[in-house]
Order: C-alpha cells, then sequence, then structure tokens
C-alpha cells in the first residue's frame, strides 16, 4: 500500500500526511485519496494524498 499511495500521490498532496505516510504503512492505516477522474486513468502523481490516519489505542 505505501508504494501505491507514494507513486500516486500528486506533489500538491497534504503535506502533514505525505510525512506520516512516508514513515510506513501499517496494517491498520488508512490513506485517502482524491482522485481527479477515474481510478482506472490514474498514471501516477495524479491523486492528492488529503489525509493519513493510523488508529491508536
Amino acid at each position: 500500500m505505501l508504494d501505491t499511495v507514494l507513486r500516486l500521490a500528486s506533489r500538491d498532496s497534504d503535506t502533514d500526511a505525505m510525512m506520516d505516510v512516508s514513515g510506513g504503512f501499517p496494517t491498520s492505516g488508512i490513506a485517502v485519496l482524491e482522485v481527479p477522474g477515474d481510478w482506472a486513468e490514474l498514471d501516477g502523481g495524479d491523486a492528492r494524498l488529503v489525509d493519513f490516519e493510523v488508529p491508536r489505542g
């Protein structure tokens, strides 16, 4: 999942979310990507990472 998110995330992604996701992607992690068109048309750097969350106990 980490490789997929980093490949799809555009330069205008949320800075905090990018910093959080670059530290690793645990099994329970959730990445929220905004996609301007259809998922099938994504080529890399097309989606905007808007949030990354990891449940903390």
